[in-house]
């Protein structure tokens, strides 16, 4: 099997992209191939933009991006994505507060955070509790990392989004 990417740092962000083997682009793909889920890009930089989008559509998922936080959300009322994968540092929007607007929507997407800035336990948790990122990943990175971040998100997303069956016993608690 061949190899996608070589480690290596994106134009100063940090963000390392690791080796993505043809197997494990096509696994991914192969899922999600049936349901096309949508994933936002927001970065400031170009290049990991074009990078992840790289990524990404490996992997079998219709990519948008934007460059700043204003752009992205109107991307999302535009096209409403699954999921939306931002850097914490944006212009125009801070990324956090991308990230809190989306989570106000009534269909909010997943949201996942990427930073090489704020990547301490206390912004981790602000993050999380107060502005509602369903994840936060440090920058670099690794891909493969990046994309079972992705699948899992999008499972959750998918198993709430689920309807009931008839012959499904509730939970009782």
């Amino acid at each position: 099997m061949g190899q996608a990417f070589r480690p290596t740092k994106l134009s100063g962000t940090a963000l390392a992209l690791s080796r993505v083997s043809a197997g494990r682009r096509l696994a991914f793909g192969a899922h999600l191939m049936m349901d096309h889920k949508k994933i936002l890009i927001v970065d400031d930089d170009r290049f990991v933009r074009e990078m992840v989008k790289v990524i990404l559509t490996g992997a079998g998922y219709d990519v948008l991006v934007a460059e700043d936080g204003q752009a992205a959300l109107e991307m999302v009322k535009a096209h409403q994505p699954d999921l939306v994968l931002t850097d914490g540092l944006l212009p125009k929007l801070h990324g956090f507060e991308v990230c809190k607007a989306l989570k106000a929507l009534v269909q909010p997407p997943k949201v996942i955070i990427l930073t090489g800035v704020y990547t301490k336990p206390t912004y981790r948790w602000q993050l999380t509790r107060e502005y509602g990122a369903d994840e936060v990943l440090n920058k670099p990175v690794d891909a493969n990392h990046l994309l079972e971040c992705i699948a899992k998100h999008l499972a959750a997303a998918a198993e709430l989004t689920s309807p009931w069956q008839p012959n499904q016993q509730p939970i009782l608690y």
